[in-house]
This record gives structure tokens, C-alpha cells and sequence, in this order.
């Protein structure tokens, strides 16, 4: 348990009576810290004395307790147990208590989860606590400084006190019934405000730890500049290329023509992000053979179009640092994939970041509007569609500059 960071956020419309009241006690710390206790003792995370976890236990440890990260798991526990005895106690403050489950695999579809929690709190009017904050089995579950940046409990100045009301705003309020990144109606939308700052001040937390201000050139990268070189740790221009596990369902593939229609030719850096070459593709080399064949000539694409530019195509560098670069750089390009979909949205450029359109995102609605650039052309290519491509064929069908 860590020392838990506590914002202000600006109050709902507080509306309703009195009646059905839910009872306050003015310490919500020790509220808070009972609970935790009482989570801890039923859902412990370490496994039996003597020996490391097995892989299948720390699932089911993992399952046990993460089970409230889906704002409708959240919600229909807060709401079901009002004023009741759980086991974790009597729920009778105006807390939306949730497990997010904070850590590097999926860490942008779980910071989805959330946010949509975290804004569903602000709107109807309750303080919100995580109870299991951080998921990170390699780092026996110690938050990273920017995981340890991200709020586990956020007070509300006006909670809202009457129970009947509350379930009603709930209802009207926090919509989203699961994968909030994918749902036009989720609350998070509509909470850019609140979300922006948490995101930002966790990205600095981590540019400050690692105090660092280069990015130098490795042997496994693709760079016009020699290895051992010191590049800016943030690039004018940066590129979010997911790869290995974007050939799934709504995933897809920007065509490299994005780039040097969105990036200016004479940005002075510009860096391309992927994912390490493992990556959920340990089970499936034919995909990791693919994405092998995709970065060469995404190199060479991007010399041609970029002559007088720094490149450097890295795979598998610190996430963080990744969003870093991505939520700092002048200049960016998002793949499908909600790891950029944060940056993308606190960005201060946002007139020169560019995300692309599809389902992954609000269900593809561009009349949503979160500060980005919608990217309509050229269209993603959905993965499914290219998959059975060798992997020359697949390269070279993304690296096609002319219009269909």
C-alpha cells in the first residue's frame, strides 16, 4: 500500500432531497484504510509460504482480486450494496471503490477501466478508491513512478449524501457496460478535464525519475545515426506503430503514406515506437516474422520521404517512456491502440496529432471530439485482411504510397 495521492476535483450539479441518506463518517482515510484491510485478509496477493507462484495461481490470485475493473462490475457492486454488510465492511459512504489493476500488460485498455471510474465518480457525485491500484507480478507489485503518480483516491468536495439519488445518477451517468475506450456513451468522454491532469502529472513523475534527457541509438535499433549516438530523449516528430497483436478483430494497420502526409519533411527527429518483438506473439512467430518484415521497410519508406531527418525505429523501450514521447513530441501519429490513446488526448499539440479512425475508439464516431486529429485517410487496414500475406507481401501492401 502506497501513500495514496488525494485531488480536488470540481463538483457535479448536486440535485435531490435528504431522504434515505447515506450515513457519513468525515474520515473517509480511515474509512478507506479499514476496507483495505479487510480486502487484503480475503483477497491476499501473495501465494503459499515457501515458493514462488506458479503461473496458474497468479492468475487466480490476479482474477480474485481484480474483479471490480469494468465500470458495470463497479458500478453494480456500489449500488447493490448501499447501506449493506459486504465483506468488506458496511458500504455506507459515497465511495465507488474499484480494482484497477495498474500495470505494463494492457496498461492502456486498463487505464481506460479506470478513467471511466474515475470520471463516473465525479459525475455523480462520490469519492473514489482503488483497492487493488497496482497488478505488476515482476515487480512484486510496486507501483512504477508513473503508476505510483496515478490517484488511488480522489475526494470529492460535495459528495452526493441520498442514496436514492446517487442509484438514479448512477444509472443516467455511467453507461458503459464494458471495453470503455470502444463506447461513444462512456463517461470518460465527456471527463478529458479530469483525465488530462492525472495522465500528465504521471508522465512528468516519470521523466523526473528517470532524469534522463537522451535516447541513445542501440545496435537493435533502425537509425540514420550511428550506434552510441545521443538523440533527443523526446523526438520532434514521434510514430505509435503497434504491430504484433493488431492482426485481432477492429485492429488494423496505418499505411506508411500517414506519416509523410501528417509529419512535416523537415521535422529535425523522428521516432518510430513498437512494442517488443515478443509480445503476445510468442505462441504465433508467423505474425512476429511479419511485423520483422514491416519495420525494414518502414525504415526505408521513411528515409525516402524524410532525407534530412534523424530516424530511429525502436522496439520494445520503456513504456513509459514511450508515452512520454508520445504525449510531448510536436508531432505525432497514433496506431490503433489505446497504450497512444492518452498521450494522444493530453498531447499539447493537439492540432498536430493525428489518431486513426476505428472501432477501437468511441465505436470509429469522429464527430467525438477529444482534441485530436481524426485520421480518415489513409483508412486502416484491418489486420484480419492482411494476415495471410507472407511477410514480404505485407510490407510492401503498407508501404503502397498511391491513393486506391
Amino acid at each position: 500500500m502506497f501513500c495514496a495521492l488525494v485531488l480536488l476535483l470540481a463538483p457535479p450539479l448536486i440535485t435531490g432531497g435528504t431522504t434515505n441518506t447515506l450515513m457519513v463518517d468525515p474520515n473517509v482515510d480511515k474509512f478507506v484504510a479499514s476496507i483495505q484491510s479487510t480486502f487484503e485478509k480475503a483477497y491476499p496477493i501473495e501465494p503459499p509460504p515457501g515458493r514462488p507462484a506458479s503461473k496458474s495461481e497468479l492468475q487466480t490470485i490476479h482474477d480474485r482480486r481484480c474483479f471490480l475493473q469494468e465500470n458495470a462490475q463497479v458500478v453494480e457492486y456500489f449500488t447493490n450494496n448501499l447501506n449493506k454488510n459486504t465483506e468488506l465492511g458496511r458500504q455506507s459512504l459515497p465511495i465507488l471503490a474499484a480494482t484497477p489493476c495498474l500495470g505494463f500488460d494492457s496498461l492502456g485498455n486498463n487505464l481506460a477501466a479506470y478513467f471511466e471510474n474515475v470520471v463516473c465518480a465525479n459525475v455523480v457525485g462520490l469519492h473514489y478508491y482503488s483497492l487493488a491500484h497496482v497488478w505488476e507480478p515482476s515487480t512484486n507489485h510496486q507501483p512504477s513512478p508513473f503508476l505510483k503518480s496515478i490517484p488511488d483516491k480522489i475526494i470529492h468536495p460535495q459528495p452526493l449524501l441520498d442514496a436514492k439519488v446517487v442509484r438514479a445518477k448512477v444509472k443516467t451517468s455511467c453507461k458503459c457496460q464494458g471495453s470503455c475506450h470502444e463506447r461513444p456513451l462512456a463517461a470518460w468522454v465527456k471527463g478529458l478535464d479530469i483525465i488530462r491532469p492525472i495522465f500528465d502529472r504521471a508522465v512528468r513523475n516519470h521523466l523526473a525519475h528517470i532524469g534522463s534527457n537522451s535516447t541513445v541509438v542501440s545496435k537493435r535499433d533502425l537509425s540514420t545515426a550511428a550506434e552510441g549516438t545521443a538523440l533527443p530523449l523526446i523526438p520532434e516528430a514521434a510514430v505509435h506503430y503497434r504491430c504484433g497483436d493488431n492482426f485481432v478483430t477492429h485492429y488494423g494497420f496505418l499505411p506508411f503514406r500517414a506519416f509523410s502526409e501528417n509529419i512535416p519533411s523537415n521535422v529535425s527527429t523522428l521516432y518510430v515506437l513498437a512494442e517488443e518483438r515478443d509480445r503476445k506473439t510468442a505462441q504465433r512467430p508467423h505474425l512476429a516474422a511479419k511485423c520483422d518484415a514491416l519495420f525494414p521497410q518502414l525504415f526505408a519508406f521513411l528515409k525516402e520521404k524524410f532525407p534530412r531527418t534523424t530516424i530511429l525505429i525502436r522496439r520494445g523501450d520503456d513504456l513509459h517512456t514511450d508515452m512520454a514521447r508520445l504525449t510531448y513530441a510536436k508531432h505525432v501519429v497514433c496506431s490503433v491502440s489505446t497504450f497512444c490513446l492518452w498521450p494522444a488526448l493530453t498531447n499539447p499539440q493537439p492540432q498536430q496529432v493525428f489518431f486513426p479512425r476505428s472501432k477501437l475508439v468511441v465505436g470509429g464516431r469522429t464527430d467525438i471530439q477529444l482534441g485530436f486529429q481524426w485520421l480518415l485517410d489513409p483508412p486502416v487496414l484491418l489486420g484480419k485482411t492482411l494476415e495471410a500475406l507472407p511477410p514480404a507481401a505485407f510490407a510492401k501492401a503498407l508501404a503502397q504510397t498511391a491513393k486506391p
